[in-house]
């Protein structure tokens, strides 16, 4: 790949109904927060899924002059998010560098997807574990129960057995 001289992800978090915005710079900075949705900003009109073999040429953010950036939607449709990788009109971007960044994205959308299948499957076992320990509970209250009954129902015959009945009968 190509030395990017930005890097911009937005991944959409469905879970927690909101999104992660992050940047990395040429000089390895990593941007985050408030900075990185103000370049999300500028970004969101050309986060488009059908636009991702186009390259654009925007305004640098962070340094003077612009960069020929590259849309790559994440998911189905940008369902996941977008990468918008740029490089200054001194670099470009070949054939061969644009694809291996799409697979790469791809890459990321399915394993985003696959953690987001593991996060959920560990949160239903967690409510499934956590229904059959209250379940397992109520079989033992239950159990109990039976048995304490049991024991009164033996009581109260043996009771019955030890009084005489007849004599009880004829006062």
């Amino acid at each position: 790949c190509p030395h990017l001289d930005l890097s911009y992800i937005l991944l959409k978090l469905p879970a927690e109904q909101t999104s992660l915005e992050l940047i990395r710079t040429s000089q390895q900075e990593v941007i985050m927060g408030d900075a990185a949705q103000k370049v999300g900003n500028a970004f969101a009109p050309l986060l488009k899924a059908n636009d991702s073999n186009q390259l654009l040429s925007v305004a640098d953010p962070f340094a003077s002059g612009s960069l020929d950036i590259a849309v790559f939607p994440m998911g189905l449709s940008g369902s996941t998010g977008y990468v918008v990788a740029g490089v200054r009109p001194s670099h470009s971007l070949s054939e061969v560098d644009h694809l291996a960044l799409n697979v790469a994205v791809n890459q990321a959308a399915t394993a985003l997807h696959q953690a987001q299948l593991l996060s959920d499957l560990r949160a239903a076992n967690q409510v499934k574990d956590a229904s059959f320990t209250k379940e397992q509970a109520a079989r033992e209250l239950l159990q109990s129960r039976i048995k304490l009954q049991s024991l009164i129902a033996d009581l109260g015959q043996e009771a019955l057995i030890s009084f005489d009945l007849p004599a009880l009968m004829y006062k």
